[in-house]
């Protein structure tokens, strides 16, 4: 015989966890408006809905919506606050990292922008960080390190992809790093796998 909830605890303690239960997936539907919002451009009330949410417990996509607006009307202080309290809560992440360095270089803090990036490319193969880091240098009228950063942002897109078993995308992708930086190892490798998995024994001999 197997006790029931009912048997094994105080009526109260069921009531206090039902109502528990449901305030969680109130604050689900809450999160599901608030990114509604977000994207169909409503800001302000993305924002109050956000807030609402982490006003009744810390959410880490909530604060990642808060990051998103601020950084959206130039709010750095805002970014860099929500970013520097999510990874605080939750640990360091490459999304958060480069989130930071985008409200740095809002600020003028080139140099820790550059790191925030460059430590968010240590911690995860992340086109993002790759694609910020191309565009300022391209800004500073640095086309090498533009461009090789460009190549390590299709690196990592198709290595994505290919995990992904999107083999066609790998292969573009990884054949646009691989042109613009042929010592990609990496990139060679998985456009050899992609192109194995293709049937491709050829070009896959090729690239390896």
């Amino acid at each position: 015989y197997t006790l029931g909830l009912r048997d094994a605890l105080p009526i109260e303690t069921i009531a206090d966890f039902l109502m528990e239960e449901a305030d969680k997936y109130g604050l689900l539907r809450k999160l599901a408006a608030a990114k509604l919002l977000l994207r169909s451009k409503r800001p302000a009330e993305a924002d109050s809905q956000f807030r609402e949410i982490l006003a009744i417990e810390w959410n880490p996509q909530a604060a990642d919506g808060l990051i998103t607006l601020a950084l959206n009307r130039n709010d750095a202080n805002e970014a860099l606050k929500w970013a520097d309290e999510l990874m605080k809560r939750d640990g360091i992440n490459a999304k958060s990292l480069i989130d930071r360095g985008t409200a740095l270089l809002m600020q003028g803090d080139e140099a820790a922008a550059l790191e925030s990036w460059h430590r968010a490319t240590r911690i995860s193969h992340t086109a993002d960080a790759h694609l910020r880091l191309a565009g300022f240098y391209s800004g500073k009228k640095n086309s090498q390190k533009s461009q090789q950063h460009q190549a390590l942002a299709y690196q990592a897109g198709g290595i994505v992809a290919f995990r992904q078993a999107d083999l066609k995308q790998a292969i573009t992708s990884l054949e646009q790093a691989v042109q613009l930086d042929p010592h990609l190892e990496y990139a060679w490798f998985f456009l050899a796998e992609s192109r194995r998995f293709q049937n491709e024994n050829k070009p896959a001999e090729t690239a390896y």
